[in-house]
């Protein structure tokens, strides 16, 4: 046996899975197609550290995400990784909102989640620029640099005895009682005893190669992509500031402009928009278009509707992201998958991991960690 455990993709959640698991004296590999690590969902999102307000308390993306958010916060004191914990306000626009407000409150409560009722003079008082008739604040919420996130988590892998292969996509898998082979573009071949399937929109296709019927199962992904737009001087926000959300996505939100300078994250003047959530057909992860689409300008112009002094004119194109759902277009938010393989020994399918992911990171890794020790008893 080559390795004892073989990681497949090398964004946040791989490499954190990476780092948990070769600290505990595990001979760990991970995987990665790409030339760099984290080119994908990873690096293309809010890099918002999230509470874990939205979601039923019995969902692994709410206990993932709330310890998430306390390993990243440990992380933080020790001057590990870079957060700046902004808060955040979930503002409501009219009476109706205000009542959908009421239930994500008594939710995040639920959750263990500490939560501020505001009333709209109360969001007007914390951010001049925010007009709303009611508010929660969550002072758990806060922002990274998801670049500088990877970069602890691969340094700490290595550091702890893993190895980072990237350019090694792996192109078939051959499991049997004892482990599983998988070789790579270059022809080499490996064997794992436990092979870990982290590789985010790819990961329905990677299980499919290891003999999982993904459709027979539901768990075919869909791909929903996300334009974020700035407005790099007209307002300055010192929180994250989102609408309610509605049953697509968290809505398009307003997030600070953030530098890392010598390891710290400084709030800069002005606001990033987004993401926006529309699904697309699915393609090859390489062949995803991440243009911006301009056309959709006006979905960004309807954040005036809580600040108030933005115009069409102030927003310029700043990236995009797609995200790996389970659910399709219409349907309810599903939960993350992580879950060992009966029929095929040592697998363990990660699927569907979208927001929170990268909160999740690090509560995934120890979740799976756990795993492979029950597993391997």
């Amino acid at each position: 046996m080559d390795l004892d455990v073989t990681v497949v993709g090398a964004g946040i959640v791989g490499l954190a899975i990476a780092s948990r698991l070769a600290e505990r004296n595990h001979r760990v590999a991970v995987v990665e197609r790409h030339r760099r690590y984290g080119l994908e969902t990873s690096s293309r999102n809010s890099e918002v550290v999230h509470a874990g307000i939205y979601y039923p308390s019995h969902w692994l993306k709410t206990t993932l995400c709330l310890e998430g958010n306390r390993l990243l916060r440990e992380l933080a004191e020790r001057g590990l990784i870079p957060v700046v914990w902004t808060g955040k306000l979930v503002v409501a626009r009219s009476a109706d909102e205000a009542k959908a407000l009421e239930v994500l409150y008594h939710r995040g409560q639920e959750n263990g989640v500490p939560l501020q009722w505001r009333e709209g003079r109360d969001v007007s008082e914390a951010e001049p620029a925010v007009r709303a008739c009611a508010g929660i604040f969550s002072p758990t919420t806060g922002m990274t640099n998801a670049h500088a996130l990877m970069d602890y988590f691969a340094r700490a892998a290595e550091d702890a005895g893993a190895t980072v292969a990237l350019g090694a996509a792996v192109t078939a898998l051959e499991p049997d009682r004892s482990g599983i082979t998988f070789r790579l573009a270059d022809g080499d071949s490996l064997t794992t005893r436990f092979l870990i399937n982290a590789t985010g929109l790819s990961a329905d296709r990677l299980a499919a190669l290891a003999g999982i019927d993904v459709e027979a199962q539901g768990e075919v992904l869909q791909y929903c992509k996300g334009d974020y737009f700035a407005a790099p001087g007209k307002v300055a926000l010192g929180r994250l500031v989102y609408p309610v959300p509605d049953e697509v996505s968290l809505g398009i939100h307003a997030t600070p402009r953030l530098m890392l300078h010598d390891g710290r994250l400084q709030l800069q003047k002005g606001i990033r928009l987004g993401p926006s959530a529309y699904y697309i057909p699915r393609v090859e992860a390489d062949a995803l278009d991440y243009a911006v689409d301009e056309n959709r300008r006006e979905e960004f112009a309807a954040a005036r509707t809580f600040i108030p002094s933005l115009e069409p004119d102030d927003l310029t194109p700043d990236m995009a992201g797609v995200r790996p759902r389970l659910q399709a277009a219409g349907e309810a938010a599903r939960d993350f998958i992580i879950r060992p393989e009966a029929e095929v020994t040592g697998l363990i399918n990660l699927i569907g991991i979208d927001s929170p992911g990268l909160t999740a990171a690090p509560g995934i890794a120890r979740y799976v960690a756990d795993l492979i020790q029950e597993l391997d008893a």
